[in-house]
């Protein structure tokens, strides 16, 4: 099975450094600007270096305000019953028919730890999409971390809320995290293994336990003591769940605002 990955930037090349291990898929890159692809694929850098080849189904994985101008000069390189994959975040089915045409469309949303495969991934096919090709979505998905089959486009959209941005999320609370034990005086060094081997730890404690992530937060919580001063403090007003909610309904409202 031939496959076209047409951009590969943070997203698509971890994406790409897990797919290339599996010998039955053969992957070209096509990116003027990186370097190298990924190991295992091949890397052209225009699309008159595809002249002559004809792939079994693409990845769209450029930028969403990129692909009504970049996208249509690939399709001729496509094969005419090939499905699409789009893993351009809010960029909806409706969208990307009008680019590419009527034909199979399933787009996926990862999230960065793909890149160790760890990410989680949604998905959503059109109604051209066959079993084969949603056999390969899974394939695509499973190859990365964990995968969702969402059976309404919309809910593809709480997806890209909750995960597909959610890193971006946790990657802010541990900075801040970080500095606020910087600010008590502990060392950069120390205060990032500190907060990454404890945020690590209760990430694994909490899916491997029978216990409710409530639970365990209790657990920890001794009455009168240093953690239940601290969640005090961390849930006045209920300013971490408010916090929350407003995180996601944000990204939400954007992921809509773009299709």
């Amino acid at each position: 099975m031939t496959l076209l990955v047409i951009g590969c930037g943070k997203m698509g090349g971890a994406l790409v450094s897990r797919w290339a291990s599996n010998t039955q898929i053969s992957i070209t890159v096509v990116d003027p600007s990186i370097e190298a692809a990924p190991t295992g694929a091949s890397l052209v850098r225009d699309v008159s270096d595809l002249k002559g080849m004809l792939f079994d189904a693409a990845v769209i994985a450029v930028k969403p305000q990129l692909i009504a101008t970049v996208v249509p000069d690939y399709l001729p390189f496509i094969s005419p019953g090939g499905c699409i994959f789009s893993i351009a975040a809010g960029f909806s089915l409706d969208s990307l028919t009008r680019v590419v045409g009527m034909r199979p469309i399933i787009r996926m949303m990862p999230n960065l730890p793909a890149e160790i495969g760890k990410g989680v991934t949604g998905y959503f096919a059109n109604d051209k999409a066959s079993a084969n090709d949603t056999a390969l979505a899974l394939l695509l998905t499973d190859a990365v971390g964990m995968s969702l089959q969402v059976t309404d486009e919309e809910d593809l959209d709480k997806v890209t809320a909750v995960a597909g941005s959610g890193t971006g999320y946790v990657f802010e609370i541990i900075r801040c995290w970080m500095e606020a034990a910087e600010a008590i005086g502990l060392s950069p060094a120390v205060s990032r293994e500190l907060v990454l081997m404890t945020v690590g730890g209760a990430v694994e404690l909490a899916a491997v336990s029978t216990d409710s992530v409530e639970d365990l937060r209790n657990s920890v919580t001794s009455p009168k003591g240093t953690t239940e001063a601290g969640l005090a403090k961390l849930r006045e007003h209920g300013a971490m769940e408010e916090l929350m909610k407003a995180t996601i309904d944000a990204a939400l409202a954007r992921a809509i605002e773009l299709r």
